[in-house]
């Protein structure tokens, strides 16, 4: 499984790939990001939809959050 680091779950993308239906489960009761890495270089972070107080961001405010 993945590791821990401040209860925030690290994960390589092999074992994402493997196990994608898994961590999709553990993200919906969870407001914690699951912190994708190659290697151990961080490339992404997955958080649940429903940990965003408002629900689902609309695509304005995704565009302003990436820049």
């Amino acid at each position: 499984m993945a590791k821990a680091h401040l209860d925030r779950v690290k994960v390589k993308i092999g074992e994402l790939k493997t196990h994608f239906s898994r961590y999709l489960r553990d993200l919906e009761g969870s407001s914690e990001p699951i912190e994708v890495c190659v290697r151990e270089d961080t490339v992404a972070y997955l958080s649940s939809a429903k940990a965003e107080k408002g629900g689902n961001p609309n695509s304005a405010e995704l565009s302003q959050r990436l820049g």
